[in-house]
């Protein structure tokens, strides 16, 4: 009897992690991006949430799970959304080969990542703002950015594994276009909190980068 509990709970936690289903807009004949390959089309799509996919000169790859493939550009509308959402407000977005969408503001390289599959959740990001040279510095950035998250809104400002701080901005949103209206304000939160943690650094002696001309709005402290 204890056996077949055990099954019974070892199917139901297998289940429970199961593959995400495919993303809705997902169609037989899009093109997608697998293992390093442009250029793929979706060949069948498959109950699980898995693909089948067609790689140029190589052949059907069975079964291949959703978050192993990236739809391109052309054929993503989450993308298209976005790209043409900047471009209205006089960016100039380009979209990278991982389908990220990128822009600058006031000189800075800001990315859209696109979440294909959870198209509710909105995420810009403000890479690399400070560069990390050794593990004094690290643990001294830890209390920065600790300071800063703790100070401003929405934001999130964390460490990589190739010693970058980066910040963000996230949100959920009822429709993926519903981001529009909370875009500037996610640009000053950034800039916000990008500003707190230069004024933490500042206070645990690392002043190295000029970020002294970023106000700090008032509706993001």
């Amino acid at each position: 009897m204890k056996r077949v509990f055990l099954s019974c709970a070892l199917l139901l936690a297998l289940g429970a992690s199961a593959e995400p289903p495919a993303a809705p807009d997902l169609t037989v004949g899009a093109k997608v991006r697998y293992g390093g390959f442009g250029g793929c089309t979706v060949a069948v799509l498959h109950e699980d949430g898995s693909v089948d996919i067609n790689v140029p000169g190589v052949g059907i790859h069975s079964r291949v799970a959703s978050s192993s493939f990236q739809i391109e550009a052309e054929d993503d509308e989450l993308v298209k959304l976005y790209v043409d959402f900047l471009t209205e407000e006089g960016y100039k977005p380009t979209v990278d080969s991982d389908g990220d969408v990128m822009f600058k503001k006031e000189g800075l390289l800001y990315y859209i990542f696109p979440e294909r599959n959870d198209p509710q959740h909105f995420r810009i990001v403000l890479p690399n703002i400070w560069k990390i040279e050794d593990e004094t510095e690290r643990l001294q950035v830890l209390t920065a950015c600790d300071f800063a998250n703790s100070k401003t809104k929405v934001v999130k400002i964390f460490t990589t594994v190739k010693k970058n701080v980066w910040v963000s901005a996230e949100l959920f949103v009822n429709k993926p276009e519903d981001f529009k209206p909370l875009f500037d304000r996610c640009i000053s939160a950034i800039q916000t909190g990008w500003a707190a943690s230069a004024v933490a650094g500042v206070m645990i002696g690392m002043a190295k980068t000029g970020v002294s001309g970023l106000e700090i709005s008032p509706l993001c402290r």
